[in-house]
């Protein structure tokens, strides 16, 4: 199996910043996964209520996880605008994390406003520990698969990578072959999850699943992923009903699922 497998904490039952923190870890560690995904609302959670976040990275040491993403900043404002977001990444490099989930949600500029506005977000943050993963989104009408991603990030700085969802893949319908553009080091994390039987059209996050029990060609993704030389992080991230049932279950279900997926993803690398 190549990469390490996490588990993105909105996927337990609970919400970010809800005070269940501590407990989502401790449920993620006992089912065996090598990372987490965090929330920045839990992070300002954890500021307000207990105080310096180095705290909070100790706690997670002494589980024996690591943080590879922090969910996630918006790059542009109502109006358009790029937001500085240089506390958010800070608190993010508080804890370790690997990267910051980043939405570029100006949706209707041209391609060449995106990648002026992706390089002036970077800017303030050249000196940060933390990257910024683009993330694309399947059901928007623009920026939604990995060549539209790759368009923007790819002559940018290089604290800017890319996440792949395989929801938001799938959903976006992103050319499998283009996985083979990407490098290791451009490839920062891997939102890992299936979809339901459901038109794919019309699919919301509500109708994401366990890896390797949906309808999406997940094991020719994974190995095509593989292929790249990607030995980072999948979070398996999955929203909807899991989201109602017993953390434990679920937490163990996700790590089966997904250790299963990955393993048979590699199998079938290139």
């Amino acid at each position: 199996m190549h990469g390490q497998l996490g588990l993105n904490l909105i996927t337990l039952k609970g919400k970010p910043g809800d005070g269940s923190l501590e407990e989502r870890l401790r449920i993620a560690a006992k089912a065996g996964f090598a990372g987490v995904g965090l929330w920045m609302k839990d992070l300002e959670w954890w500021e307000r209520e207990k105080g310096k976040l180095t705290k909070l990275r100790q706690a997670i040491d002494d589980l024996g996880l690591k943080v590879s993403e922090v969910c996630a900043v918006n790059v542009c404002d109502d109006t358009g605008k790029v937001v500085p977001r240089l506390k958010e990444f800070d608190r993010a490099a508080a804890v370790g994390a690997g990267c910051m989930i980043c939405l570029y949600n100006n949706r209707q500029a041209p391609l060449k406003t995106a990648r002026d506005q992706w390089a002036e977000f970077l800017d303030p943050l050249a000196g940060c520990d933390v990257r910024a993963a683009f993330e694309f989104v399947g059901a928007w009408d623009t920026y939604n698969t990995l060549d539209h991603a790759l368009d923007v990030v790819l002559n940018g700085p290089p604290l800017g990578g890319i996440v792949v969802d395989t929801f938001h893949f799938w959903r976006g319908h992103s050319d499998i072959a283009t996985l083979a553009h990407l490098t290791a080091n451009q490839l920062l994390l891997v939102h890992l999850n299936d979809a339901k039987n459901v038109e794919r059209a019309k699919a919301t996050d509500k109708d994401r699943t366990y890896p390797g029990q949906g309808v999406m060609p997940l094991t020719h993704m994974l190995a095509s992923i593989a292929s790249t030389g990607f030995e980072g992080m999948y979070d398996v991230e999955i929203f909807g009903d899991c989201q109602e049932q017993d953390r434990a279950t679920v937490a163990t279900t996700c790590f089966e699922t997904g250790t299963k997926a990955l393993t048979k993803g590699a199998c079938h690398r290139r």
